[in-house]
């Protein structure tokens, strides 16, 4: 899907309400390379493969902050290579 993997690198954590979710690093052979490659092309290969969700304006900011950092706490429990 992004290449051919040269190495990884995850870590398993979960948040202070208990959803286990993950983060990774992959290492793709031949990718794109800041202060290397474009802004452009890498911003086009980034976009291939991932996608956000941005909150709507109405939301206050302040509030979602204050929600985000009392629930977004987490733990990790181990990592993987």
């Amino acid at each position: 899907m992004f290449g051919e993997i040269q190495n990884y690198f995850f870590v398993s954590e979960f948040q202070s309400g208990g959803l286990a979710h993950d983060h990774g690093l992959l290492w793709v052979q031949n990718a794109h390379q800041f202060a290397i490659s474009s802004n452009e092309s890498i911003e086009k290969y980034v976009d291939k493969y991932s996608t956000t969700n941005q909150t709507s304006q109405k939301t206050n900011r302040t509030n979602l902050l204050i929600s985000i950092s009392s629930n977004e706490i987490h733990y990790n429990i181990f990592s993987i290579r």
